[in-house]
């Protein structure tokens, strides 16, 4: 009996193992990716799967800078890394591991390829002028660029920002043209090679002036702008005895773009009329005559009405002399203006004085000076620059109180309705201490002697000069002067 119990009991152990060994669960090995589905922007993309390697053939126009979408289908109760709800990019190759259930890694390698561009078009062509940027128009069936620019712009100095197709070159570079008086051809090159040129045709719009601007009479030192009637189209000058009409040289400036025939370059002979044909870049035609006679006839200018008299020179006044009218060592000038009439040719230009040079001694004694002076006189323009400096250098006491400067070899024409200043002073007035007076008008006595008045007065001590005009001011009384030349 015990036997029997025993081997029951050990059929019940053997049956019990036997059933627990059928029930054990056999681990998957599963661990490929089985669907790839990239969505690009809404667009879903062409998936190659080869092996472990997955390409994505991605269209040449998409842009991945849009919301990536990844689904990834792979084996059963396998896992994936990285997570693919996490891809925000496939700009560069993307690895994932796929881990089977039973533990084995396969690691797929994702990449994205993307079709070549067959785009090759010009998008823009902007043309610049300092500020000022245009832009010109393409036609894309001709494949013409063309912009008609403003009259002021230069064809041959042009700076250009060109947009082509993305992926695509241009030759030759547009950085490198910057003269587009010829019409320019650019191919444009796809990434996929194929080309496609386009020509670039910039013009301006045409200067319409036909008109010469200045006209320059030029004899060695001497020169003089001509004047140009614009309503008559003639070119008049009288010019000085001494200048030979048959011997001339001309410069001549005309409209912009404009052309002149005769070249005044070629043409010295003035003594018959000269007629000279402009033409603008616009096709305008005028026609200027050139008419240069010889001055002969003479002119005096004559203003020497006097009530007054005016410090110049130096001042030797000392404080022992007249404590009430003592001034600082000093120098004072005189000047006047003058606008002529008519074209002036200057010969001479003469100053009043109204007594002899004269300083006072050491004792305070009023003495006549005895020894050389120079006074210098000056001839500026309107903006008070320097035309001309004559010197007048004489013995004292003066034997006439008119002092005349001599202009006859500086072949200087004063030009009609045109401003000009005559200041005079004595040179070295202050360290010589010598003064006399310049005679004046101070009311108005006649048109001819209504000249404005200046003076100025100069110190060592300050660094002045009479010769600056910025020193030089107003004066109320009109000073006498004689003005000699020709017309």
């Amino acid at each position: 009996m015990k036997k029997f119990y025993a081997l029951i009991f050990f059929f019940g152990i053997l049956f019990s193992s036997c059933e627990e060994d059928s029930m054990t669960k056999e681990l998957l090995s599963g661990n490929s990716i089985t669907s790839f589905i990239v969505t690009v922007g809404g667009v879903e993309l062409s998936v190659n799967i080869d092996g472990t390697n997955v390409e994505v053939i991605a269209p040449y126009d998409i842009s991945f800078a849009d919301e990536i979408s990844l689904e990834i289908l792979f084996s059963e109760n396998a896992s994936i890394v990285p997570d693919p709800l996490g891809i925000k990019s496939l700009t560069e190759p993307v690895q994932f591991t796929i881990t089977a259930e039973n533990g084995e890694e396969k690691v797929y390698t994702v990449t994205v390829l993307r079709e070549k561009s067959p785009e090759n078009s010009i998008l823009s062509f902007s043309i610049t002028d300092g500020d000022e940027v245009l832009e010109a128009t393409i036609d894309s069936v001709s494949n013409t660029i063309s912009k008609e620019l403003p009259k002021t712009w230069k064809l041959t100095d042009l700076t250009t920002a060109v947009t082509i197709s993305d992926y695509a070159t241009i030759e030759p570079d547009p950085n490198t043209i910057t003269d587009y008086t010829s019409p320019i051809v650019y191919t444009v090159k796809s990434e996929d090679q194929t080309t496609r040129t386009y020509e670039v045709v910039l013009s301006r719009l045409p200067f319409e002036g036909s008109d010469i601007v200045s006209f320059t009479v030029i004899k060695d030192a001497f020169s003089v702008n001509a004047n140009i009637d614009m309503e008559t189209k003639e070119i008049n000058q009288r010019l000085p005895p001494n200048i030979d009409l048959s011997h001339l040289n001309i410069e001549c400036k005309i409209s912009e773009n404009a052309s002149i025939e005769p070249n005044p370059a070629d043409i010295t002979d003035y003594s018959q009329p000269v007629d000279f044909m402009v033409t603008s870049e616009s096709n305008e035609l005028t026609t200027y005559t050139v008419v240069f006679e010889t001055m002969v006839d003479a002119v005096f200018l004559n203003c020497d009405v006097e009530n007054a008299s005016k410090w110049f020179g130096g001042d030797s006044r000392s404080y022992a002399v007249d404590p009430n009218m003592f001034f600082p060592p000093r120098n004072v000038g005189t000047g006047n203006s003058l606008t002529p009439q008519e074209d002036f040719y200057i010969t001479s230009y003469a100053i009043r004085f109204s007594n002899y040079f004269r300083f006072y001694d050491e004792n305070g004694v009023e003495r006549v000076y005895a020894g050389d002076s120079t006074v210098r006189l000056q001839l500026r323009d309107s903006e008070g620059n320097e035309i001309a400096s004559v010197d007048n250098t004489f013995s004292n006491p003066m034997e006439l109180f008119w002092i005349t400067f001599d202009f006859s070899d500086l072949n200087l024409i004063l030009k009609k309705d045109v401003l000009y200043y005559f200041s005079y002073f004595l040179v070295d007035g202050e360290s010589l201490g010598i003064n006399t007076g310049s005679h004046g008008n101070t009311e108005n006595h006649s048109e001819l002697c209504n000249s404005q008045g200046f003076s100025a007065t100069s110190a060592i001590r300050e660094e002045t000069n009479l010769e600056d005009w910025d020193i030089w001011y107003e004066h109320p009384w009109h000073f006498n002067y004689r003005f000699n030349g020709l017309k």
